[in-house]
């Protein structure tokens, strides 16, 4: 059994989570394949520090070259 909680704000668990460096998998929809997630299926860290790529490389097991892809809200764009 993998351990999880439901909080009741669960943007703003993520949001501290995130904001203390943890790494948050987001689950939401159904699920998606292909080599590019579009938000129902990821793995979101720390935009700001650099070796999240690396952390999010090794939890997915993948080559360090991968690149990872940014998502923003269009107003935010």
């Amino acid at each position: 059994r993998v351990p999880y909680e439901r909080p009741a704000d669960i943007a703003g668990a993520a949001a501290e989570r995130i904001a203390s460096n943890g790494v948050v998998a987001w689950f939401q929809g159904r699920a998606e394949y292909g080599p590019r997630a579009l938000g129902h299926r990821s793995l979101l860290a720390h935009p700001e520090r650099s070796d999240n790529v690396e952390r999010l490389n090794d939890i997915k097991g993948r080559e360090q070259f991968r690149p990872v892809a940014p998502m923003v809200l269009l107003d935010r764009a």
